[in-house]
């Protein structure tokens, strides 16, 4: 079994960044996927990294989350709850994990934050 131990980041630092501007990440972990649809296809996840129970369109296979239905069946979150979190640690014990990575522009100056590398490390456990 894997467990995240700790993320890397160049130039998450917000002293490094231009000003206005950051760069956000958030975490959320399973301990168990039993859906196959979720762990193996990612067009069934909506933009927020949320699976549905749906059937795809005939027309072009795409996804209609508008109906979404199920929300996230079939995985159970390593905190009980689906929600994300700012601190790697509060998914120690995740099997399975999302990273959702958020830049901020600063509109006024016309900048943007930068991240050049990511990397999260993790442990095996038997």
């Amino acid at each position: 079994q894997q467990h995240p131990i700790g993320a890397n980041l160049d130039h998450a630092d917000p002293l490094d960044q231009p000003i206005g501007t950051q760069v956000e990440f958030a975490f959320r972990g399973a301990i168990n996927v039993s859906n196959s649809e979720a762990s193996g296809d990612a067009n069934s996840l909506d933009l927020y990294g949320d699976h549905y129970k749906e059937s795809q369109s005939p027309c072009d296979g795409s996804y209609n989350h508008n109906r979404g239905t199920e929300l996230n069946s079939g995985i159970s979150f390593s905190t009980g709850e689906d929600s994300w979190h700012s601190n790697i640690n509060d998914i120690i014990g995740a099997q399975y994990y999302q990273v959702r990575i958020t830049w901020t522009s600063n509109a006024v100056t016309g900048l943007s934050p930068e991240l050049t590398a990511f990397a999260l490390t993790w442990t095996q456990q038997e």
